[in-house]
């Protein structure tokens, strides 16, 4: 939880980073601010964006994690786990590629996008 995990680079190039927070939900804006001024304050040419993927987290990843994490019975969640992610895996994808869409449409240093629970997307810069 709150340790950025670098996955590589996207076909844009861009760097994808994921964070965990947990049940937090200050984790997210306690970071968004600080990258906001470093992004306005930075001579380089940079862009970011957070999305929220909680909505597509099912309860089976949620119990799997505190299985694992929480009680470190890795042989009760990690199987949780991989059931979870087979489970949501499309809802992710798609949550991806429509980000990637926002992304190509705003030309804002950084964006926001959040999904609700129907699968609703908000963008907020």
């Amino acid at each position: 939880m709150g340790h950025l995990l670098f996955h590589g680079r996207d076909e844009y190039g861009n760097q994808v980073y994921s964070v965990g927070r947990g049940i937090s939900k200050a984790l997210i804006p306690a970071m968004r601010n600080p990258a906001i001024t470093l992004c306005r304050n930075s001579p380089f040419d940079e862009r970011f964006l957070f999305i929220n993927c909680s909505s597509t987290v099912p309860p089976l990843m949620t119990l799997g994690g505190f299985f694992s994490r929480g009680l470190h019975l890795d042989f009760i969640g990690v199987p949780l786990l991989t059931a979870g992610v087979h489970q949501t895996y499309y809802n992710i994808t798609k949550l991806i590629e429509k980000s990637k869409e926002i992304c190509l449409e705003y030309s804002k240093e950084y964006l926001v996008i959040d999904i609700d629970e129907k699968g609703r997307l908000s963008v907020y810069n």
